[in-house]
């Protein structure tokens, strides 16, 4: 967009367009390319970058409609269903714009695991390997507790100038609380509107950006509670919402932990967050030690035997009463869905104990060849 001659690129300017503009181009293309990153200086500009048409993007900016679509997914017995929010199409493809283009360019804190790419969950749990003592913390709604004011600060903290960061933060966030006049940005923006409302929205979960602007949003935080594992001799990782501090051989005891526990929310609550109580424990020597789904407590990864079984279960029912009788008896919505989901069950495996998975991933193949289920 700017040529490689800034000189250049203002005798271009038409004379109809401010010389002003042009100069906050420029600086805005410098920015950006001060951290590798593409210059993005107007809504109308990411329209033509993302080739999403600009009224669409605007609407999504305003609020105009409905942009998204609630989803709603199996969980786990201790979180009950997950609500998803699914963009619609436009909005997806500026948003996987946004991530692959912007958001993927940014450093991630260290100690963060999820949503990046070249990290994993059994790279995050082999951290703690051979940990003697686990300390687990939880973030209620984690992605809902993540505002619009976090994420524009992560974008003009890559380099954005305000207003464009102002309407990045909005394509990539949802507001169902209803929006109040911010006073400030009515004085900014008196002649837009849309653009005088506070900062209610928040990350939804479903959208492709909000992995990434999580990690960068929460990263002060992993700053902080990093320096906090580190004065103790502790690891600290953090995957999503999940947070782990690990003692080996460092001499602990429950008061400490207790004691350790105590600061640690404290911590988390001044960012603005709420503990989830019922996922925070305490784990000694001697207990389970597993870190998402992993055993941790040897010198390798191991995955846990329910996990087997539950796998095991999934190819015994396939191989004997038929996949699509077996899809319907675990109350899969769709055929494509179950055998996603235990390719990802099989992937995870591999990643954690490859040996023991690499026969059951034969199992699983040879499987589905006799149902008549064609590979990509």
């Amino acid at each position: 967009m700017v040529s490689a001659s800034p000189h250049l690129y203002l005798k271009s300017v038409p004379a109809t367009r401010s010389s002003r503009a042009a100069e906050r181009a420029l600086r805005q293309s410098a920015a950006a390319d001060a951290r590798g990153l593409p210059p993005v200086v107007t809504l109308g500009h990411l329209a033509h970058l993302t080739g999403v048409p600009y009224g669409s993007l605007r609407r999504a900016v305003e609020r105009r409609g409905f942009h998204y679509r609630p989803l709603h997914t199996p969980g786990q017995a201790d979180r009950g269903p997950r609500k998803l929010l699914a963009p619609v199409p436009e909005l997806m493809t500026a948003q996987r714009w946004i991530l692959h283009e912007i958001l993927d360019g940014l450093p991630v804190h260290p100690s963060a695991f999820a949503y990046v790419r070249g990290r994993s969950v059994a790279e995050c749990a082999r951290r703690h390997l051979g940990a003697h003592w686990l300390i687990k913390m939880d973030i209620e709604d984690f992605f809902g507790s993540i505002g619009e004011r976090r994420i524009h600060q992560a974008f003009r903290t890559a380099g954005y100038q305000p207003l464009i960061s102002y309407e990045l933060t909005r394509l990539c966030t949802w507001e169902d609380r209803g929006d109040v006049v911010d006073p400030q940005r009515a004085d900014r923006y008196p002649k837009i509107t849309a653009y005088q409302r506070g900062w209610g929205g928040f990350l939804p979960q479903g959208a492709p950006t909000s992995g990434a602007l999580a990690n960068l949003a929460v990263r002060p935080l992993d700053d902080r509670l990093a320096c906090i594992a580190a004065r103790h001799g502790l690891v600290y990782t953090r995957y999503s919402d999940d947070m782990v501090f690990s003692g080996g051989t460092t001499p602990f005891s429950r008061a400490a932990a207790v004691a350790l526990l105590r600061e640690l929310s404290h911590t988390v609550r001044g960012f603005g967050f709420t503990v989830n109580t019922r996922k925070t424990r305490i784990v000694p020597p001697g207990a389970r030690r597993a870190v998402l789904g992993l055993l941790v407590d040897g010198d390798t990864l191991r995955l846990t035997p329910d996990f087997k079984a539950r796998l095991h279960g999934h190819l015994y029912g396939i191989e004997k009463f038929g996949i699509r009788s077996h899809q319907q008896h675990r109350d899969f919505a769709s055929l494509a869905g179950m055998v996603n989901h235990i390719d990802g069950l099989i992937a995870y495996a591999l990643g954690a104990e490859a040996e023991w998975a690499r026969p059951v991933r034969e199992r699983w193949q040879a499987a589905l060849s006799a149902q008549g289920w064609t590979f990509d």
